[in-house]
Parts: structure tokens; sequence; C-alpha cells
């Protein structure tokens, strides 16, 4: 299950300069649930990809989902064709469970589908980007 048409036939292939920060240890949920619990009625949830760890972390402490302040969700093919199959987008494709959990435990959510990113893109340089300044919060977002 594969979008090649998006990420080629060997899935995300731009050349990344090599990282030198060390690995993180901590799994994904665990980033999410210590984040919400932190930082509660604060944190916003932006899912890039399937929304596996989301889930995950929802699933070890069912309250998470009422202390996010939002979920925004790349996803859905709902007013276009999908890039897996002409009805499913990758990212609800992957893991349907997950998506379906995260529409249904009451969390605000906004789905931006596959028609939107398709017509709209933008990058670094065309509007301010808000990870690049001193506060802590903006420090636990670049970390992850």
């Amino acid at each position: 299950m594969y979008a090649y048409n998006y990420h080629a036939p060997s899935g995300l292939t731009p050349k990344i300069k090599f990282s030198s920060r060390s690995y993180e240890s901590q799994k994904g949920e665990d980033f999410v649930a210590e984040s919400i619990n932190r930082y509660p009625g604060e944190i916003t949830i932006v899912a890039l990809g399937p929304l596996t760890s989301i889930v995950r972390a929802f699933r070890k402490d069912p309250t998470l989902s009422q202390r996010v302040d939002r979920i925004y969700v790349m996803g859905g093919a709902i007013e276009c064709l999908g890039n897996v199959t002409p009805w499913a987008e990758f990212n609800i494709y992957d893991d349907p469970v997950a998506a379906n959990v995260v529409f249904s435990k009451g969390a605000p959510v906004t789905l931006v589908g596959l028609d939107v990113c398709h017509s709209v893109f933008v990058n670094r340089t065309d509007l301010p980007w808000p990870f690049v300044n001193s506060s802590k919060r903006s420090e636990v977002v670049v970390r992850s």
C-alpha cells in the first residue's frame, strides 16, 4: 500500500543531510501523552501521516483527547480521487481504525483533505515559521 505517484516506488526519496542529533528512544505515543499532560489545552497536533501513534496515546490515557487543543489531520480524499485507490488517501487507508478513533473521541479535529493538499503549498519562506523562537513549547515541538 504505497502512494507511488506521490512518494516514488521506494518511499519518500529526497536526499536529506545526515543529522547530528542522537536517536530519540521515546516512543511517539509517549511523547504525545507527555506533551498534552505538560501543556493541557495548549497542544495542537498536526498529523501529517497515519494516526497510529495518536491513538496509542489515547488508548493509554483516554482523557488525553479531552485535553488536546485541536488536531489537524492531513488525510482523506473527499473531493478528489485517492492516492492509494480511487477512493482512499494513504494516511487514512494505512490505519483506518486509528482514523475512526481520532474522529470519534471528541477532540476538535480539522480534516485537510488531499484536494486541499493538491491546491495549497506553503514552505518555510512563505510565512514566519512558527517554531523558530525560544519558547519552551516550541522547543518541545522542534525536539520531535
